[in-house]
C-alpha cells in the first residue's frame, strides 16, 4: 500500500514538475523540432551522456539499457540515488525487485520523496520524460536555449540509469545520480 502510495505521490510531482517546465521553459524557447518514436533496438555505447537533442536515439538508448539490464542486472542489490550532495537515500532491493528497506542517509523525508527506490522506478521515470518529447507534450529546445532539457547516462556495464537531469543553460541545479552495487550472495 505505501508504496503504490509513493508511486503515485511519484507521478503526480513529475507531472507538475513537468508543468512548471512548460509554463515557464518552453514558453521562452524558439518553436521545437518533431520528435518520432523508433520501435527497433539499435547497438549503443551505454558509456556516452544521451540529450533530448535526439529524441530516437534517447529511446533507444533506454529500451537497449533495460535490456541490458534485464539479463545482466536483477538479482539483490543496494541502490543509493543523489542530488548533489542535498539528498541522499540507500535502498536494499531483493532478488525479485522489490524494495527492502532504506534509509535516508541525508535530507528529509520530503527532500528524498520524489526519488526512484528501484532501478525499475528509474527506468519509468525516465520512460514518462521521453514520452513527453515523443508525445508532444513538451518541445524539443533548440541547442543553447532555454526550455526543457533531459540528460541521460547509464552505467555500461549493467545498464540501469547512472544519472539523469532536464537541466540546461538556464538552469543552475544539479540532477539525480544512481549508484548500483550487486549484493552477491
Amino acid at each position: 500500500m505505501l508504496r503504490e502510495q509513493r508511486r503515485t505521490l511519484m507521478r503526480r510531482i513529475i507531472a507538475l514538475i513537468g508543468s512548471a517546465f512548460v509554463l515557464f521553459g518552453v514558453g521562452s524557447c524558439g518553436s521545437g523540432s518533431e520528435v518520432e518514436r523508433v520501435s527497433e533496438p539499435i547497438e549503443l555505447d551505454l558509456s556516452q551522456s544521451f540529450s533530448e537533442q535526439d529524441i530516437s536515439m534517447i529511446r533507444a538508448a533506454l529500451d537497449a539499457a533495460r535490456s541490458q539490464w534485464d539479463s545482466k542486472g536483477p538479482g539483490p542489490y543496494t541502490m543509493r540515488v543523489f542530488v548533489g550532495t542535498f539528498s541522499e537515500v540507500k535502498t536494499i532491493v531483493d532478488a525479485d525487485g522489490q524494495l527492502e528497506s532504506e534509509t535516508i542517509v541525508n535530507g528529509t523525508a520530503a527532500d528524498v520523496e520524489v526519488l526512484p527506490r528501484t532501478v525499475s522506478e528509474a527506468f519509468d521515470v525516465l520512460d514518462r520524460l521521453i514520452s513527453d518529447y515523443e508525445d508532444g507534450r513538451w518541445q524539443v529546445p533548440e541547442p543553447g536555449e532555454c526550455g526543457v532539457h533531459l540528460n541521460v547516462r547509464f552505467d555500461p556495464d549493467l545498464g540501469y540509469p547512472s544519472s539523469y537531469d532536464q537541466l540546461g543553460p538556464c538552469d543552475d541545479g544539479v540532477g539525480v545520480e544512481i549508484a548500483v552495487e550487486r549484493d552477491l550472495e
